[in-house]
């Protein structure tokens, strides 16, 4: 299976989402969780220009540009300096929670609303370390709108027992997790892109780092990258198992095991290409 052949699978199932009416009213959210460097955003930029010439108005989002302001983000690390996974973003509790509740309920009412302005993150500025645009910089979106993309690495992760979870560190961001349930609640189904092994979630975050600077983009070096991405394996060991089995969205939600290649694997591919309505 191709790239082409991936996407049109994916947009073939989103769009019998639509026929089914998951969303009473538009637009439908759809929740997409893929490690970093998966090829989300990819995968986003693809759907949109499928559905379009299907007529269908589609836009993307991410969980990235509800983090929080530098900033705040500066603050955050200071009250809890001697935790590793709060002196950066990228883990629960780096997140304006509401910013993204305020903005899924806007998108959810822009019929009656006519205009949202979409918060946008940029993970270049500060070297790297990233900043929140001003709101003069934010994109507007009008209706007719009938899919918000809404991605993110640990979108639709759920707090485990805290028993089971020997750091304390970790402890606090399983707490943190429980907050994340709003985001969910506002979401109609769900795209899961299960990676093949883990250990390639680190290759693929240096690559989309490289592919950044190389767009003109100040970015971390290649060490920094690496060290930063080492941080989120505890988070994909602790929460990916559950994420594998959970059924929180079925019967409106899809499972697709990507490789090495960001591609499918056989089993995938083989459900890719079964009419979305012979889906179990």
């Amino acid at each position: 299976m191709n790239q082409h052949e991936y996407y049109e699978g994916i947009a073939e199932w989103v769009m019998n989402l639509l026929k089914q009416k998951v969303s009473k009213t538009p637009p439908l959210i759809l929740g997409i969780n893929g490690p970093q460097g998966a090829g989300k955003t990819t995968l986003a930029r693809n759907l949109i220009s499928i559905l379009n010439r299907f007529g269908i108005n589609a836009i993307s989002i991410s969980i990235d540009d509800f983090y929080l302001a530098r900033a705040e983000q500066i603050k955050l690390a200071q009250s809890f300096p001697d935790n590793p996974y709060l002196q950066h973003r990228g883990y629960p509790g780096t997140h304006d929670l509401q910013l993204g509740i305020e903005t899924l309920n806007q998108l959810k009412n822009i019929q009656t609303l006519k205009e949202v302005k979409l918060p946008r993150y940029d993970k270049s500025k500060n070297e790297g370390r990233g900043d929140r645009l001003s709101q003069s910089h934010w994109p507007t979106v009008q209706p007719p709108l009938d899919v918000v993309l809404f991605d993110g690495w640990m979108l639709g992760f759920q707090p485990i027992q805290s028993t089971l979870i020997s750091n304390p560190h970790l402890r606090l961001i399983n707490s943190n997790l429980k907050k994340y349930e709003a985001w969910i609640n506002l979401m109609d189904a769900f795209l899961f892109l299960n990676p093949e092994d883990t250990h390639n979630i680190i290759n693929w975050r240096v690559e989309a780092e490289e592919n950044m600077k190389k767009g003109g983009h100040i970015g971390m070096s290649t060490e920094e990258v690496t060290d930063y991405i080492k941080t989120f394996i505890p988070a994909y060991e602790l929460y990916l198992p559950q994420l594998r089995q959970d059924h929180a969205f079925k019967p409106h939600s899809l499972q697709i095991t990507i490789q090495k290649d960001r591609l499918p694997d056989a089993k995938s591919q083989r459900l890719l290409k079964t009419p979305s309505s012979q889906r179990q």
